[in-house]
């Protein structure tokens, strides 16, 4: 009986390290990880109010650091690997900016006129 190997998981930093916040919002894990068993790599969110993942997919729940975490099992060939994790930050957008209203030059003249002559008038009165 053939004892079981150790193996390892690689997690590149993720491509882009950001994304804009949505909620609800899905980008795909990039880059995906290996494990050097060749088995397939599973991947859970260890920040699950910030986000969650299904497969290869994560989903943004809230605005901050979404850590995905890398794991493999292993079988009755290879050891579990040690977890892997790797972080994306999910940026809330600015606050839209709302502009001030404002009278162009035209309606600043207009009302100012308008304003000396109640002036004027009540002065006559």
């Amino acid at each position: 009986m053939k004892a079981a190997s150790a193996q390892t998981i690689s997690f590149p930093a993720q491509n882009p390290a950001s994304h804009p916040f949505v909620a609800g919002g899905t980008f795909p894990i990039n880059p995906l990880a290996t494990a050097s068993s060749g088995l397939p790599v599973h991947y859970g969110s260890a920040a699950p109010d910030i986000c969650s993942v299904s497969g290869s997919t994560v989903t943004m729940v809230a605005a901050g650091t979404c850590t995905l975490v890398a794991s493999q099992a292993g079988n009755a060939n290879w050891l579990p690997a040690p977890h892997v994790s790797q972080s994306v930050v999910l940026a809330a957008a600015a606050a839209p900016v709302t502009p001030v209203p404002t009278l162009s030059q035209w309606m600043l003249l207009a009302l100012s006129g308008l304003l000396g002559l109640l002036a004027w008038r009540r002065r006559a009165a």
